[in-house]
């Protein structure tokens, strides 16, 4: 899914080129490049993201079960504010796959049919 890796990079899903944010984490309204509408397909992120947290916090717990710190209450906080500091930074990918998913399945659906690259038709 060559979209989705896009939105990883926050890359806009259709070309490639365009930014999905501008000043800090402000998603733009359009593709710059291609002029794709980005706000049409961010609206329905949430559940991406919360299961994208959910698995990152699953993973926390496991390495928190498996590393098993000498002092538990010190490996504990550094745990958490590792966890923290992933989760946060890597909103801005997970978001950005989120909208190349929706965007997906929007033009597969008939919706917007003329954004979907040939190259991803045949995925």
């Amino acid at each position: 899914m060559l979209a989705v890796a896009r939105g990883l990079r926050t890359r806009c899903p259709r070309c490639g080129r365009g930014s999905l944010y501008g000043r800090g984490l402000r998603l733009r309204g359009r593709c710059a490049d291609c002029g794709l509408e980005l706000g049409r397909y961010a609206h329905d992120t949430w559940a991406m993201i919360y299961f994208s947290t959910a698995a990152l916090t699953g993973a926390v717990v496991i390495a928190l079960i498996v590393a098993r710190p000498s002092n538990l209450l010190l490996g504990r906080f550094v745990l958490g504010a590792v966890a923290l500091a992933v989760i946060v930074a890597s909103l801005p990918s997970r978001k950005g796959a989120a909208i190349a998913v929706n965007w997906l399945v929007a033009a597969r659906g008939g919706e917007d049919e003329e954004a979907v690259p040939s190259s991803e038709r045949d995925c």
